[in-house]
């Protein structure tokens, strides 16, 4: 019960512990919250075994040092490489699979599965994709270069992001934005599929909400 940001919280345990999640939104735009709380009726029809389940894909986000791993966290929306404390352009390179692709100037990166392609992802000018389809997408932040572009890639790809042992920009990793960790010189950060899927319960019609929703947001 609440809005987007108490379902990304409720996911990181729902997910790994095989929970349905369903949504009645108490909060501001409730992208992923399906219920209304003048409109009951859903949840009782619910409860009655009237609903549609959906199988969202969700990243998981390490880092490795020396040969160590640590976990970050999980994410349903987004693990977002950020600026630190220095205001200052980060560099660093990307990798798929260990395979060179680029050198990134930026602001930072966005590393999203399907979900989150409607979220922080589309403000830096990430495509929007289907939740039914199977992608991991990586946005650039304000990216100092003007062939810079997104990249989407199947979600079986590991991505590891590489920085100059003697960076001083002090960037950090959040996953949903629950959490902000600094990366120390010489840490990768690794993005991978997540074991587990976040199970999304919805309502027979709600497509015909989302709609009327999106529709509103949109005129407004």
């Amino acid at each position: 019960i609440g809005g987007d940001g108490t379902i990304l919280k409720a996911a990181q345990t729902s997910s790994s512990n095989n929970i349905p999640l369903l949504g009645i939104n108490c909060g501001k735009i409730g992208f992923l919250t399906d219920i209304n709380t003048h409109d009951l009726k859903s949840l009782i029809n619910i409860l009655n075994g009237q609903y549609e389940q959906e199988q969202r894909l969700m990243l998981t986000c390490n880092t490795i040092k020396d040969g160590q791993k640590t976990f970050i966290g999980n994410a349903l929306n987004e693990v977002s490489l950020m600026r630190g404390e220095i205001v200052k352009i980060l560099e660093f390179d990307i990798f798929i699979n260990s395979k060179f692709v680029c050198s990134q100037r930026s602001d930072g990166l966005i590393i999203s599965p399907p979900t989150g392609s409607t979220a922080y992802s589309l403000s830096a000018g990430g495509p929007i994709i289907q939740p039914s389809l199977k992608t991991i997408s990586l946005v650039p932040i304000c990216a100092h270069n003007l062939n810079t572009r997104p990249i989407v890639i199947d979600p079986h790809n590991t991505i590891n992001i590489k920085f100059n042992k003697d960076v001083i920009a002090a960037p950090s990793i959040s996953c949903d934005g629950q959490d902000k960790f600094f990366i120390n010189p010489g840490e990768i950060i690794e993005i991978s599929q997540a074991k587990h899927t976040l199970n999304l319960l919805h309502p027979l019609n709600y497509h015909r909400s989302e709609e009327r929703r999106v529709g509103k947001e949109c005129r407004s």
